[in-house]
């Protein structure tokens, strides 16, 4: 009852909905700038290039949280979202 499944939604549109609460992305630009925007906390998964400086800044700034998508696993991942639901604001 929780999941819609469309083919495409305007991030930015989501990302202002008033009951989004963590936003888990792969650290690109316009996550990282529409979720700050909007005052959505981050997981991120940075994947190469670029996005690897964006995580930092997410930790740097206390926007989120930043994993290592080789390394994760399921607990960790539930761990991190509960944190910034939680306690990133």
């Amino acid at each position: 009852a929780n999941i819609k499944v469309v083919s495409w939604l305007p991030q930015n549109d989501l990302l202002a909905h008033k009951n989004i609460k963590a936003f888990v992305s792969h650290a690109g630009h316009n996550s990282f700038y529409e979720s700050s925007y909007h005052g959505v906390p981050l997981v991120v998964f940075p994947l190469c290039c670029d996005q690897i400086s964006i995580a930092t800044k997410v930790k740097h700034f206390g926007l989120g949280v930043a994993l290592d998508l080789h390394f994760v696993n399921v607990q960790e991942l539930l761990e991190a979202v509960q944190l910034v639901v939680n306690e990133v604001r």
